[in-house]
């Protein structure tokens, strides 16, 4: 598991799919869960969570990386 504060959350060099969306207790934004384009046809088993962290402009987003990509799908 890997976090990382950012306020580009998709532009990491890989392509994801959004699998869920999830309301948070105690929390403004909802937490939003991707998973590797490449997961079915590759079994590429990274996933991850996006989390908007305050409502500046930009947003700043917490990502959250869970396992490592097996599709070599960066660019």
């Amino acid at each position: 598991m890997r976090k990382v504060d950012t306020f580009a959350p998709h532009n990491d060099g890989h392509q994801w799919r959004k699998y869920g969306e999830k309301k948070i207790n105690n929390c403004n934004f909802p937490r939003y869960y991707y998973r590797c384009t490449y997961k079915d046809n590759m079994n590429c088993p990274a996933t991850q969570q996006i989390q908007q962290k305050d409502h500046s402009d930009p947003p700043l987003y917490q990502v959250t990386y869970y396992n490592e990509h097996s599709c070599n799908s960066a660019f």
